[in-house]
């Protein structure tokens, strides 16, 4: 019956002791000089090149959290306008996620720090390379006092009898007019302030908090990660799409 060997290749017993069996020694550095493969950078290289990474990556860490630290309280759900938190699970390979705040649309989109800021970054670069994409676009006002009053009017008239219609006419163009008034005060005012700012700013390789602050009111993000900047002139900026505005 064949004994079976309990001391490892390289070793053998000898009055009661393990000691180097020389013969499978031999066998064994023979095989490290045939197969081990001599290091293709000497230890001080590999240290300083592992020291390079660590401090990249800690430096991407540092510019990203500021960024999302921003993002915290101007990110909102693309599809119900609630705020939206982020979340991390580091059991995933995207740890990074954003989640509705609103319980009937609780949407979660899963998105990296450094893919969103990316984004951001394309974004404003477009913004930056063409301000018209600052105008927003036409929309119905709230109505006004005068739209209100005008509205009023044309009722006590219709109330006390038969009306001529051509001021029926003049006061419906009226009313129009104060709902989708073309030349309103504050949308300019908001759109100068915004070029002049822009006028200093140069595009980014990097997100720019400062340039963040002084352009936009809020970021949206919806299903399928799709991110939109909305301007302090209520503009809105969107990866998914050519604004109109860009043509104009």
């Amino acid at each position: 019956m064949k004994k079976i060997r309990y001391i490892p290749y390289g070793y053998t017993m000898q009055n009661g002791q393990i000691i180097v069996d020389e013969d499978e020694a031999d066998v064994i550095r023979s095989i490290y000089d045939n197969y081990d493969y001599a290091p293709i950078v000497d230890d001080e290289l590999y240290e300083r090149a592992v020291a390079l990474k660590t401090a990249r990556q800690r430096n991407t860490f540092e510019k990203n959290r500021e960024g999302i630290d921003l993002l915290r309280s101007c990110t909102r759900c693309a599809a119900c306008g609630a705020p939206m938190h982020r979340r991390v699970n580091a059991k995933l390979r995207i740890r990074e996620s954003w989640e509705c705040t609103n319980p009937e649309c609780g949407i979660r989109v899963r998105i990296s720090d450094t893919h969103l800021l990316e984004i951001i970054v394309s974004l404003m670069n477009r913004l930056i390379e063409n301000d018209s994409l600052l105008l927003p676009k036409k929309k119905r006002r709230i109505t006004s006092d005068q739209a209100r009053a005008i509205s009023q009017e044309v009722m006590e008239r219709l109330a006390q009898g038969p009306v001529d219609e051509s001021y029926i006419i003049e006061r419906a163009k009226e009313y129009a007019r104060q709902l989708y008034d073309d030349g309103d005060t504050t949308t300019a005012l908001s759109v100068a302030l915004a070029r002049k700012r822009m006028s200093v700013m140069q595009p980014q390789s990097s997100f720019r908090p400062d340039y963040f602050i002084d352009l936009i009111d809020h970021i949206t993000i919806g299903q399928g990660g799709i991110v939109r900047l909305i301007t302090k002139t209520d503009a809105c900026v969107g990866e998914d799409e050519y604004d109109s505005n860009e043509n104009q």
